[in-house]
């Protein structure tokens, strides 16, 4: 029975990160000139901060706090002459701190960024990162990619309304907050990350669960005036390490990054395997290794536990250049670290049939659709995610044929980044060390996935993507719909 008052829309997107965010601009950019413009709300993980809200305070001690709290920035209503649909945002939390956000981002990015119409208002806010291995890359702060994508959604916010449930009710779906306001929608995205609340709800079970991919992992964003001079000033360029070879008190097993995300902060990550953890003591409990559960993920960086296995995970690297420079960011970083477990859908799953990416009309984005061994490129597929679903749209309206029409063009392209990245990553840890025909491989299905085949299908359906890449306004609408 529907209950009293709860509102219904066209689009219901759970999940306010950037490939959230980016579909529901995709949306309103392909139904600008529908009749019927469709109403979309995006309910989001957590909501950004208010121009000039992040500045650092005092430095702090190891895994210490350094926290900038703000007002709630004002939204205004959206002009009624604005085009396309008007979606509104429900945020889980009154505020945030910057933490742990950095990324990567490629000329892939910037490629599918402006074919979203939105290039210009998110690379302007990036750092041009030279690497000290392979090419240029531009560095951005995840909170910076954002709030530039907020531009456009304003006077659609409600403030701490996380997702509790979300269920079918006939030819609709339910989402209901935890203060129990109930929303409805004809067709529902779930853009809300690795843990995902709509995959797990929805797509539950076989492929759409979750596997431990062996390693946990820790990071953060630090300023580089809370650094010492001369590691401030090798954090302006992009490095990679691993652990082993000469020098290291321990064998492969460790991955360091860190990179600048703007001229005044560096993002850095620790990322260690199961077998390294062991041997330095680190316990993860098993039972929270692929719930996400806050219990264990979010522990306050103050607490003891917290501090004792971010300073386990980089002594890893004791003995090395590597260890000062990531023990100056870990008591440097503003804002708790996050740490978590690594995780994946599986595999081997997806070397041998289709991964959940949609079911009737709810359909999957960002790293709820492709959780995937970290290898640099979430935001891009998160950005296709978006152009495909505007895509399908523009083509075949809301609804179950958009999402049909979406997930059939995102499978090959999803399995195949699922598969390598896995392969990839894993060689990664002990590259140093490979000789020829060596590494890590996944089997299934009777044949053996190495990273020369798995390297050469990823490819492909990259290339597949991009060669049919065209601006979201060239893309031909429906008949009837304008």
């Amino acid at each position: 029975m529907r209950p009293s008052g709860s509102p219904t829309h066209d689009v219901l997107i759970v999940g306010g990160g950037p490939s959230g965010l980016a579909a529901a601009h995709a949306i309103r950019r392909v139904s600008a000139g529908w009749k019927a413009k469709p109403s979309i709300k995006v309910s989001a993980s957590s909501r950004p901060p208010a121009p000039g809200c992040l500045r650092p305070g005092p430095a702090a001690p190891l895994g210490g706090t350094r926290s900038a709290r703000c007002p709630p920035p004002p939204h205004p209503q959206q002009p009624a002459s604005s085009p396309g649909a008007r979606p509104q945002i429900l945020e889980r939390l009154p505020e945030i701190t910057r933490v742990g956000a950095g990324i990567v981002s490629s000329d892939d990015d910037r490629a599918v960024f402006q074919a979203l119409g939105l290039g210009e208002r998110v690379f302007s806010r990036g750092h041009r990162v030279k690497a000290s291995f392979g090419a240029d890359v531009t560095g951005l702060a995840w909170y910076k990619v954002r709030d530039a994508l907020l531009e456009g959604l304003e006077g659609h916010v409600q403030l701490g309304a996380p997702v509790a449930r979300v269920a079918r009710d006939g030819g609709e779906f339910v989402v209901t907050t935890a203060a129990g306001e109930v929303h409805r929608a004809r067709m529902l995205v779930g853009s809300d990350g690795y843990f995902s609340r709509v995959r797990r709800d929805l797509f539950a079970g076989g492929a759409a669960d979750l596997v431990y991919a062996n390693a946990c992992s820790i990071r953060g964003v630090v300023d580089l005036d809370a650094l010492p001079a001369d590691v401030a000033e090798r954090s302006r360029v992009m490095k990679w390490a691993a652990s082993g070879g000469e020098g290291s008190p321990v064998g492969p097993g460790a991955l360091m990054l860190r990179y600048p995300v703007s001229e005044t902060e560096a993002c850095w990550t620790v990322t260690v395997q199961q077998h390294l953890l062991d041997e330095l003591g680190v316990a993860v409990p098993a039972g929270e290794r692929l719930r996400g559960n806050p219990a264990w993920r979010d522990l306050p960086a103050d607490d003891g536990a917290k501090k004792a296995r971010a300073t386990a995970l980089v002594s890893a690297f004791a003995g090395r250049e590597d260890f000062r420079e990531l023990e100056a960011c870990i008591a440097g970083t503003w804002g708790s670290i996050v740490e978590g477990a690594v995780a994946t859908l599986d595999p081997a799953a997806a070397a041998t049939g289709p991964v959940p990416l949609h079911d009737g009309a709810a359909v999957l984005v960002g790293d709820a659709a492709h959780p995937c061994r970290p290898i640099g490129i979430g935001l891009t597929l998160g950005m296709e995610d978006a152009w495909a679903l505007g895509s399908a749209v523009a083509e075949h309206g809301v609804g179950e044929p958009a999402a049909e029409a979406y997930a059939a063009a995102r499978q090959l392209r999803v399995r195949s980044t699922i598969l390598h990245s896995m392969v990839h990553a894993e060689n990664n840890y002990r590259r140093q060390s490979l000789g020829p025909g060596e590494g890590y491989a996944v089997e299934a299905g009777g044949e053996v996935w190495t990273e020369e085949r798995t390297g050469a299908w990823y490819r492909e359906e990259k290339g597949k993507f991009y060669d049919g890449l065209v601006p979201l306004d060239e893309v031909e609408g429906a008949p009837g719909l304008c």
